[in-house]
């Protein structure tokens, strides 16, 4: 490919970004109440660490499908996933916890968010590998 988006790609994208925001929007508005800050922002945190166990797993899942069409690939990946996890998110709640000075509230979620990430990424990939290859 030449660097280029189709139509049909950038479509794709676009959709799944749709049901990604959206599902990640209704798990941050029924999460047990919003939280005030400095708190522990279990929403993102969630949105976060699904986010990465099911990238992991459809990553080999996906890949193992040689009918896979790639507008679903893009539409479930880049679309559903990049959009229902947030980084953004995550960045912003570490700022306002710094600005309050939780600074052990903060390393904490920096910290764990991070490792829980790689983590359930890893573990995504895994059981991806026991189940379909």
């Amino acid at each position: 490919m030449n660097g280029m988006a189709s139509g049909w790609q950038v479509f794709a994208v676009a959709c799944g970004g749709a049901v990604g925001a959206t599902a990640r929007y209704l798990v941050s508005v029924r999460w047990l109440g919003v939280a005030e800050m400095p708190a522990w922002p279990w929403a993102t945190f969630f949105v976060n660490v699904t986010g990465a166990f099911l990238f992991g797993l459809l990553a080999v899942a996906l890949a193992s499908s040689a009918s896979m069409n790639d507008n679903l690939r893009l539409a479930l990946m880049t679309g559903v996933l990049g959009a229902f996890t947030t980084y953004s998110t995550f960045s912003f709640e570490m700022v306002r916890m710094l600005e309050l000075k939780a600074i052990g509230l903060a390393l904490g979620y920096g910290i764990g968010s991070m490792a829980a990430c790689v983590a359930l990424a890893a573990l995504g990939l895994m059981i991806g590998r026991a189940i379909f290859e």
